[in-house]
């Protein structure tokens, strides 16, 4: 069976559809996907020697949402570190002077 190599911007497109996909299960919404599907064009792309694309493209990715989850859950702590702070105005004294009262 002879097989036609996979272009350039075949290839870019074949990705596209997966970066779509990762950013669906990253926001926990994969009941739509086929993951055999996932998987093949994720294939297709090694077999036909874009890889380097593949691994590049799902590391970027992945970085980035991981980038996106941790601010989000710095500006929580940072939150709720606040709100703590503004619902105990005497926590500090009361605590034995512990967090410095520094405030920064």
């Amino acid at each position: 069976r002879s097989y036609a190599q996979m272009d350039s911007s075949s290839a870019q497109a074949t990705f596209a559809s997966l970066a779509s996909a990762m950013d669906e299960i990253h926001n926990r919404n994969a009941s739509t996907l086929s993951f055999e599907e996932l998987y093949r064009n994720a294939y297709n792309l090694v077999l036909h020697k874009h890889g380097g694309l593949l691994y590049e493209g799902v590391q970027d990715r992945l970085g980035a949402h991981l980038r996106r989850s941790g601010g989000r859950l710095v500006r929580l702590a940072r939150e709720e570190s606040a709100a703590s702070g503004a619902m105990t105005p005497g926590s500090a004294s009361a605590a034995g002077g512990y967090g410095g009262g520094g405030g920064g």
